[in-house]
């Protein structure tokens, strides 16, 4: 331990620094997706462990939804446990985020010295994995940082079990990827797979070596083990992903958000890359990434790993790289979109190789070769200053010709086209805001181009005095080194929406409108809201979902690209089931239309930043223009009706709930005739009822369900099997 010492020291003071606010729970990562997914559904998953129970179902969105089965949560993951049942909350929310940060800096610092880095070379790739574009860019939520840390430590174990052949190492390795596979990032872990498949592959035969059948045999045992950990949490999101929309993918699904080759320009210059992917590991470490090449020779064992650098580039170009195309096409890959999540592996192995090549550039025998790399550096940062002069020129000389073609490219191939529903003016008007922003961004007066400017300038001139300098292997000028690599990514850090600016504080949680919500919260009713329009972006937070959870209100709308697209599709005029393709405002007259199906939904009030006029919403109170309605001939959770028809519903017949919990609701009712008992949770497999005590058949109704139950008094049990039928 004490060897390691420098870089304890080292990586708690970057961690302190970055996530102090974390630590002392005075913000945490509240921004965008997490308030409309990650917080509130950990919220919900922590309530539920801590009375030693999972949340296959909830109440408080989507008319009730089997939430374990949406992988994201990452309900199985034994982290998760553990943190969510000792800690309160927000603690648990934070630390285990923090948690993560270390396992992912100190398995990189535990891998890039096994292959051959000193002290400082492994401290840097940790700073660069952890605080480059991988960990802390503008692509990653909480749910890839649990789930791409472990990489690095199945790595390491690959390469001793390549040195010592001792089954236990590729048992510890499957077990990991099990783990990876639950974290809540399955796509992530997938990739994460074929690397290691990959990587163990070139590492078992370098030097002329063979693959034993030995070696097969604990390959295959590895993944079986890592398949038995993933299996309850795959059989749960089978499910749930075969009945939304991704059912329907296709190959434009699955090429979505390629990295674009433009975007290898972030590698000097992240800022004015206006979407998607970065790849950043700061300026000045592009010199010892360059000079990592050089080692690839003289170390054989380096290889595998610049070998995973190229295949994660390489794919991911998505829909740029027509061998990716055809594979896609070939063999209808349709369920994972995004390939431009390849290059979180190439980011870490970039970390990597800069790691190898600061210790190679500080070494003494290495001292003819880092001039040769210098020489790359300088090239390859004038190059890219070069392609940014080009970029803007371009952008100022043919802006028409740019905007005319962005025009005809939309209407030809976005509007209309799968997974893009929004009207043709939308897209125009976005193709102009492009090219807008790119304008922007590409300003020598924004001050993000002009610290990459200064940055790159600064990273050239310190290369320039670091291969002038006649000894060059002491603490100084490494510390100098790795300083500046700090102080740039700690710039790239504050830019956007990437680590720090997700990072929120809590207070910005707190209710608005909190007069509205307590008239809510103030009705003992069991009831849920409509949040009308939400797609403004005018709602209070306590109405938006899923953080409607977080203030125990139920509410009929959802976010999450495994929404139930039956349920979607009938709620589609409102506007409040988003499968991450976006929502639009409802239409006008969409409440009225849509009448019988919301009161069915036991939706009793409507919470709107606009004044409604409509016969059928008794205005209840206004606050800071938000406008709440009750709404007349509300149904209750649980109501008869003597056929499956909006018209037959007997609202006089009472229904008693005798236990109402997720997942289960036992209720008692006497039926005056032959009729059906619906409850409004939403259908979906896995629930069953029992009348009486004995097994009955559930009846679809709408999009939700119900039961025939002949005339007399009867005790109905309707309980959700997450993993089938039990006997």
């Amino acid at each position: 331990m004490r060897k390691h010492s420098g870089f304890i020291i080292f990586f708690s003071s970057v961690i302190l620094f970055f996530m102090w606010r974390l630590l002392t729970l005075k913000a945490g990562f509240i921004y965008g997706d997490y308030a409309d997914q990650f917080y509130p559904w950990s919220f919900i998953y922590s309530g539920a462990v801590k009375v030693f129970e999972l949340p296959y179902w909830t109440r408080y969105v989507h008319s009730g939804y089997a939430l374990m089965a949406e992988g994201q949560v990452g309900g199985f993951y034994p982290l998760n446990w553990v943190f969510f049942f000792l800690l309160p909350f927000k603690a648990a929310y934070n630390y285990l985020t923090v948690l993560h940060f270390v396992f992912a800096g100190v398995f990189t610092y535990i891998f890039t010295r096994r292959t051959g880095a000193c002290i400082w070379g492994g401290s840097l790739a940790a700073l660069l994995f952890c605080f480059g574009s991988a960990y802390a860019g503008c692509m990653v939520n909480t749910a890839t940082v649990k789930t791409l840390c472990w990489f690095p430590i199945v790595l390491y174990f690959i390469e001793i079990y390549a040195v010592t052949r001792k089954p236990f190492f590729p048992a510890v390795a499957g077990l990991i990827f099990g783990m990876q596979l639950l974290a809540g990032q399955a796509q992530v872990a997938v990739y994460a797979g074929m690397f290691y498949f990959f990587y163990v592959i070139y590492r078992l035969r370098l030097g002329g070596g063979r693959i034993t059948a030995r070696d097969i045999l604990m390959g295959l045992a590895a993944v079986t083990l890592a398949a038995v950990v993933f299996m309850p949490q795959a059989m749960l999101t089978k499910t749930m992903a075969s009945l939304s929309w991704r059912a329907e993918a296709s190959a434009d699904f699955a090429l979505s958000d390629s990295f674009s080759p433009f975007n290898f320009l972030s590698a000097v210059f992240p800022y004015p890359i206006l979407r998607g992917a970065r790849l950043y590991i700061g300026v000045m470490s592009l010199l010892f990434l360059v000079m990592s090449f050089y080692g690839l020779k003289q170390i054989p064992a380096r290889r595998p790993l610049f070998a995973v650098f190229i295949l994660a580039l390489f794919l991911t170009l998505g829909r740029y790289n027509p061998f990716y195309v055809l594979a896609v096409k070939g063999l209808h890959l349709y369920g994972f979109r995004n390939p431009s999540k390849f290059i979180l592996f190439g980011a870490f192995a970039a970390s990597v190789m800069a790691g190898w090549g600061f210790t190679d550039f500080f070494a003494a025998s290495w001292k003819s070769t880092k001039k040769k790399a210098a020489g790359v550096f300088a090239c390859f940062i004038g190059a890219a200053m070069a392609a940014l002069f080009l970029v803007k020129a371009v952008l100022a000389v043919f802006g028409d010709q740019i905007v005319s073609f962005g025009e005809r490219y939309v209407a030809e191939h976005v509007y209309g086209k799968g997974f893009h529903r929004f009207d043709l003016d939308v897209y125009i008007e976005k193709v102009h805001g492009f090219y807008a922003s790119l304008v922007d961004v590409t300003s020598f007066l924004n001050p993000f181009v002009l610290i990459s400017v200064t940055l790159s300038a600064a990273a050239l001139v310190m290369t320039w005095a670091l291969c002038s300098r006649e000894k060059q292997t002491g603490s100084f000028p490494k510390t100098i080194a790795i300083f500046f690599i700090f102080i740039d990514l700690v710039a790239f850090s504050s830019y956007g929406t990437g680590f720090r600016g997700n990072i929120m504080d809590f207070k910005t949680i707190s209710p608005q409108a909190p007069g509205v919500l307590e008239a809510i919260k103030s009705d003992s009713n069991v009831f849920r809201i409509l949040p009308y329009d939400i797609a403004s972006a005018k709602l209070p937070n306590w109405a938006m979902p899923s953080m409607n959870a977080v203030y125990g209100v139920d509410s009929i709308a959802l976010y999450t690209p495994l929404v139930n697209e039956r349920y979607r599709k009938a709620l589609e005029e409102l506007e409040v089931a988003d499968n991450a393709l976006g929502l639009k405002s409802p239409e006008p007259g969409s409440l009225h239309r849509n009448l019988e199906l919301i009161r069915m939904l036991n939706v009793r009030y409507v919470v709107s930043p606009y004044e409604l006029e409509e016969f059928f919403l008794e205005p209840v109170m206004e606050e800071d223009g938000i406008h709440l309605y009750r709404l007349s001939g509300s149904l209750p959770r649980a109501f008869v009706a003597k056929e499956l028809l909006p018209d037959m519903v007997d609202a006089d017949v009472p229904v008693s709930f005798i236990l109402y919990r997720p997942g289960e609701a036992l209720m008692g009712v006497r039926m005056p005739y032959e009729g059906f008992l619906i409850f409004s949770e939403c259908s979906y497999p896995g629930w069953e009822v029992y009348v009486d005590g004995k097994k009955a058949e559930i009846v679809p109704f709408s999009v939700i369900q119900a039961v025939k139950l002949p005339a007399g008094s009867h005790e109905v049990w309707f309980v959700f099997r997450h993993f089938g039928s039990k006997k």
